[in-house]
């Protein structure tokens, strides 16, 4: 379970960013939201199931363009 203030990964459409939960609630189909802000301080509403602690990264998504592969190798460590 995720909290207010909490610090997390957010992943939509193949780009990971971090993001702070602002507010939790139910919304009315009962379907547990989070109001999360951005280090753009952008606002997002969103589920669970996009959210990530930072020590559980998703390994899943694999960069297929360009663009995308230098994203990615640019967060990359020499190790």
């Amino acid at each position: 379970m995720f909290h207010v203030g909490e610090t997390l990964l957010y992943t939509n459409a193949g780009h990971t960013s971090y993001v702070r939960i602002e507010e939790v609630f139910l919304d009315p189909n009962a379907t547990l939201r989070f109001r999360i802000r951005t280090t753009n301080d952008e606002i997002i509403e969103t589920t669970k199931e996009s959210l990530r602690a930072p020590e559980d990264p998703d390994i899943g998504w694999i960069p297929t363009t360009l663009p995308a592969k230098k994203e990615a190798v640019a967060t990359l460590n020499e190790k």
